[in-house]
């Protein structure tokens, strides 16, 4: 069984990249394992237009141990189809990415950004450490 969870944020293609400024934070002030897996991790998307294309910069926070891995993908909102997708560690609850430029022309309307955590793709030592600080609400698989 994959576990995992979604997170989207819709960017409109107007005249420049909108996305939400600021997201909601992470309650780190209960134990992990209160936290509801969706809301374990929040991000901004920005998004800048250059003469090479878009770039898309991804910053956010998780309430997951350090090396923890999130997968961060890009879709056209109508697809379910990924235009590209790319990994992230944690570090001190915070990860950052950024997309190398699109250079291709995108579909009008809007891109959705989702960010994935997935425990059967974390390494040993992040699922004992997972396992070991309480993550869990319950004993994990």
């Amino acid at each position: 069984m994959r576990l995992g969870f979604l997170l989207l944020v819709l960017l409109g293609l107007g005249s420049s990249v909108r996305a939400q400024s600021m997201p909601e934070r992470v309650d780190f002030s209960k134990p992990p394992s209160e936290v509801e897996a969706y809301n374990k991790v929040r991000f901004a998307v920005r998004g800048e237009r250059t003469a090479k294309g878009l770039v898309l910069t991804v910053e956010g926070e998780a309430y997951y141990p350090d090396g923890a891995v999130i997968k961060i993908a890009l879709r056209y909102w109508k697809q379910t189809r990924y235009l590209t997708s790319w990994k992230v560690k944690v570090e001190d609850r915070q990860f950052r990415a950024t997309l190398r430029p699109v250079p291709r022309r995108l579909p009008g309307g809007a891109l959705t950004v989702e960010a994935w955590f997935a425990l059967a793709e974390q390494t040993p030592e992040t699922k004992r450490a997972m396992k070991d600080g309480g993550y869990f609400s319950c004993s994990p698989p």
